[in-house]
């Protein structure tokens, strides 16, 4: 037992010195679901390391930096080798990206429009808060707009972010009190689709 115990020691002391050495950090709270996040290192022996995780794949680059691409929400475990010396691990939280819907013409999160306000809205506009550039090319959008006034509701279905000429002609009649309801927002960039709240505006 106590030779054992002897052999054991120095490993223990490995796997100490190297967990105290190394730190793992993100400039975000949560990492983000399918999109490259860069995480920073800390290491004294950085060039020894390998790198794996349990959600999606992982690349090192040159520096202090790794690339993480997580394939699904919930926990990712970033694990640090020495050769097949495990020394280190870390778990990150991930999310999906969920783009905000507005409209430049209005301020941000206004909800009370007057009716000189809806003669503006021609276009709706998404953006991602949590990404830095949310300009992408290979996009389309998709939405339901509900217009309810004097007792009728209207549902239109619009795949274009500027607002169809039928729709503007039914924003036009509306008065205080009226709704207009963007439902069902579908955000596609590329082949993976993201969904934004609903968004209510209502006529003063």
């Amino acid at each position: 037992m106590t030779k054992l115990f002897l052999k054991i020691i120095p490993f223990l002391i490995i796997v100490q010195t190297f967990g105290q050495e190394i730190n793992i950090t993100s400039s975000r709270s949560e990492l983000i679901n399918g999109f490259p996040n860069y995480l920073t290192v800390k290491s004294k022996n950085l060039k020894r390391l390998r790198f794996e995780t349990d959600n999606g794949k992982i690349e090192t680059l040159s520096g202090d930096q790794i690339i993480v691409s997580p394939k699904a929400i919930g926990n990712l475990k970033v694990m640090v080798f020495d050769k097949d010396l495990k020394i280190f691990e870390r778990i990150f939280q991930v999310k999906d990206l969920k783009p905000v819907l507005y409209f430049s013409t209005l301020k941000t999160e206004q909800t009370i429009v007057s009716e000189s306000d809806l003669l503006k809205i021609d276009t709706v506009s998404l953006y991602f808060p949590d990404l830095g550039c949310s300009d992408f090319s290979d996009t389309s959008f998709k939405c339901d707009i509900i217009i309810k006034n004097n007792n009728e509701t209207v549902l239109f279905t619009t795949n274009s972010k500027r607002i169809p000429d039928n729709v503007r002609e039914k924003l036009l009649t509306l008065k205080e009190g009226d709704e207009i309801n963007f439902k069902n927002i579908i955000y596609t960039v590329g082949n993976k689709e993201f969904h934004a709240d609903n968004v209510s505006l209502k006529v003063k």
